[in-house]
């Protein structure tokens, strides 16, 4: 199974109930632009307007779409099962802002097309998963679990890379052993 914390920041994790088999960030490319920011100015003593060079990450979709054809691949020819993809469900907070909400929400749509495209399963697990494994806001706590969890896989201090490992484990815990 793929389980996938999605966003420009997320991993891709293939998962099973032998563990954490290999993992990868999102597929990414900068885009850079020049966007106007207030800056101090120190001779001035105030915030003055300038131009100034912007790097962003927006998703890959050509290396998305590689790389589950690759995964669909991969997985027909270790087994006859139907590849199983499942992704976060993520909501948009108060306050974020209306560019961030925007790639958000275009980054958690790519994964139900594209994995309907290739013909594979795939399933949003609801955010309280995160309630169930008993994480919080607390980051770390996601990297501390996995390393109870898989104690062979080192994810490092990538809670993002740690979450895409648990939401795997938890939806093979909770949906495919029912």
């Amino acid at each position: 199974m793929l389980a996938i914390d999605p966003g420009v920041s997320g991993w891709m994790a293939v998962v099973s109930n032998r563990g954490v088999h290999a993992v990868r960030p999102i597929p990414v490319h900068p885009v850079t632009s020049t966007k106007s920011r207030k800056v101090m100015d120190k001779e001035k003593g105030k915030k003055v307007t300038r131009k100034v060079e912007v790097v962003d990450n927006y998703m890959n979709y050509t290396d998305i779409a590689r790389y589950l054809r690759y995964f669909r691949a991969a997985t027909k020819r270790k087994t006859d099962k139907n590849p199983i993809v499942v992704f976060e469900s993520v909501i948009v907070r108060p306050r974020q802002h209306v560019i961030s909400t925007v790639k958000q929400h275009i980054g958690i749509q790519v994964w139900p097309i594209a994995c309907a495209c290739l013909g594979l399963e795939n399933y949003e697990v609801p955010i309280a998963w995160k309630k169930a494994m008993k994480l919080d806001q607390d980051k770390t706590k996601s990297i501390h679990l996995l390393a109870e969890v898989c104690p062979k896989f080192y994810c490092g201090k990538s809670h993002d890379l740690a979450e895409a490992c648990l939401l795997g484990y938890y939806y093979l815990r909770t949906e495919i052993n029912d």
